[in-house]
C-alpha cells in the first residue's frame, strides 16, 4: 500500500479548506452570540376589548351617545352661525358702501 505524495498533498489541501470553513463558521457564530448578549427584545401584550358591555349590548348606552352626538351637532352649528353672521354683516356694509361709491362716480364720469 503506497500512498502516493500527491494524495497526501491533496489531503492536506483539503484539510486547510475544512479547517478554514471551521473557523469561519466559529468566528460567525462567536458574532451572533455576542449580538444575542446585546439585543433587547420588546414584547407588547394587549387584551382585546370587549365587544359588548357586560350589561349586555348596551343600547341604551348608545341611544345616550347618539343624543349627545346629536346636541353637539346642533351646539356646532349655534356656534358656527355665531361667527358668520358678524362677518357677513361687515362684508354686506362693505358691499353698500362700495355700491354707493360706485353709484356717486359713475354718473360723474358719464357727465
Amino acid at each position: 500500500m503506497t500512498i502516493a505524495v500527491k494524495d497526501i498533498i491533496e489531503v492536506e489541501h483539503e484539510l486547510e479548506r475544512v479547517r478554514g470553513e471551521i473557523e469561519s463558521m466559529t468566528g460567525r457564530l462567536n458574532y451572533l452570540n455576542q449580538s444575542v448578549e446585546m439585543s433587547t427584545i420588546v414584547v407588547t401584550v394587549m387584551e382585546p376589548a370587549p365587544i359588548a358591555g357586560d350589561d349586555g349590548w348596551g343600547i341604551s348606552e348608545a341611544l345616550r351617545d347618539a343624543v349627545r352626538g346629536f346636541i353637539e351637532s346642533i351646539r356646532g352649528i349655534i356656534i358656527f352661525t355665531g361667527f358668520i353672521i358678524p362677518i357677513l354683516i361687515y362684508l354686506g356694509i362693505a358691499v353698500l358702501i362700495a355700491l354707493g361709491i360706485k353709484n356717486r362716480i359713475v354718473p360723474k364720469l358719464r357727465k
